[in-house]
């Protein structure tokens, strides 16, 4: 072999180590892109952020909210400590929203309701939530199968407000010929919700309404644990209602201060 083509060797065999050590480098990169996808399935919030990164770290439960409809792996928003005065929505299927600190996450309602959920398989744990200003807490619609609520403090619901029928946890108006499959509330206090003076219906704690007289079914429901309390109203007020084609149970909740 002349010294020419032992040269050329040598480059040729140098340009493929190159190579293979670039496509491992590659695939490396490859997999670490895969674990910061991972990471980035929980959404952040904190009312103390000055400049947020809108990427993972959010100031608005809805921004963080409207990100995971955008972003198919999201599926957890944690809310850290802090007020946070919003109305939030939730579309996104599979979506948990859950409050970091036990609770000490607030959300106050801006509008009729404060939390509404539209989506199957959806998680709301965790948080205080109020809307004094305003006649719902909490509103699941559209699709309620394989939906938790649970470990929240539903409060001062429709205190400044002179709205009838005010709830402080209500399903209805659900899809499929109103049906769904797999509701659960747990291990929530529902408290202070407030009947306005002319109010010819019902203040309510928690209700589940199948609204098609008979031709839906809501099915394998579960309200357990729950703590039910003051609850005023003009006419009468109602702790837990199961009202119309629903098939579930109601245990262990403690229903005290039913006040009319």
């Amino acid at each position: 072999m002349t010294g020419a083509s032992r040269r050329q060797r040598i480059q040729a065999l140098l340009f493929a180590a190159i190579m293979v050590v670039s496509m491992v480098a590659a695939g490396v990169g490859g997999l670490a892109g895969s674990a910061v996808a991972q990471d980035n399935a929980t959404l952040v919030v904190n009312d103390d952020f000055d400049d947020p990164d809108e990427s993972t770290n959010f100031s608005s439960i809805q921004d963080a909210v409207d990100e995971a409809a955008e972003n198919g792996s999201i599926a957890t928003i944690e809310v850290h400590e802090g007020t946070y005065e919003e109305s939030v929505r939730i579309d996104t299927k599979g979506l948990t929203l859950q409050g970091a600190d036990d609770a000490s996450s607030t959300i106050i309602g801006q509008s009729s309701i404060a939390v509404t959920s539209t989506a199957p398989n959806v998680e709301i744990a965790d948080l205080r939530i109020e809307n004094p200003d305003g006649s719902r807490a909490v509103r699941v619609t559209g699709n309620a199968t394989g939906v938790v609520i649970q470990d929240n403090t539903v409060t001062n619901v429709n205190t400044n407000n002179s709205a009838d029928q005010p709830r402080g946890i209500v399903v209805g108006g659900l899809d499929d010929g109103d049906s769904a499959d797999g509701l659960e509330i747990r291990n929530n206090t529902v408290t202070n919700v407030e009947g306005a003076d002319a109010d010819r219906e019902q203040a309510q704690a928690i209700q589940i309404l199948e609204q098609s007289k008979g031709g839906g079914l809501i099915e394998n429901v579960i309200v357990d644990g729950n703590t039910v309390e003051n609850i005023l109203d003009t006419r009468s007020t109602v702790g837990i209602d199961f009202n119309g084609n629903i098939e579930g149970t109601i245990t262990d909740n403690d229903i005290s201060g039913l006040n009319t």
